[in-house]
């Protein structure tokens, strides 16, 4: 069988000309840094999106389905990060009395001090990665990585 080169250049080794490939390189340095700096907390950058996420939240019901969507994680994952979240002091569940099936997450104040600490961390790499962008660029590449990530939801 023959292949068109659109379909033979899928096999190419990867490359920095390579959208997907360059991506991945800069999710991976990015969790990289962010789990460096979270070691101290005992925490992991997951862990931290959850625990921003419920500090967002504040005294709103929060259940693990609620962080599943929010954080675009499956159901397992969610309950996962909940879980190691609770075993290190930082959340606590209980049971949805309107539905037993779910579990309310709150967030514990011995939190609080892993998230202030962190959210520096959070802007100063934001800092790094917009470096030398205008206020016009950074508007634009983060206008197209949104119409990216949509492009492979569907």
């Amino acid at each position: 069988m023959l292949y068109s080169w659109e379909e033979i250049r899928i096999f190419e080794p990867p490359s920095l000309d390579n959208i997907g490939f360059l991506i991945k390189l800069i999710n991976e340095v990015l969790e990289r840094k962010m789990n460096h700096d979270l070691e101290s907390f005992r925490l992991t950058g997951s862990q931290l999106n959850v625990l921003t996420y419920l500090m967002v939240q504040g005294e709103e019901k929060t259940t693990i389905r609620d962080i599943q969507h929010r954080l675009d994680i499956s159901h397992p994952t969610a309950a996962g990060l909940v879980k190691r979240l609770e075993q290190k002091g930082f959340v606590r569940t209980y049971i949805d009395l309107s539905d037993k099936r779910a579990r309310i997450v709150r967030i514990e104040p011995s939190a609080q001090s892993a998230f202030n600490d962190n959210t520096n961390s959070a802007v100063e790499m934001d800092d790094v990665l917009m470096k030398g962008l205008s206020p016009e660029e950074r508007d634009q590449l983060h206008d197209l990585l949104l119409r990216v990530y949509a492009n492979i939801k569907k």
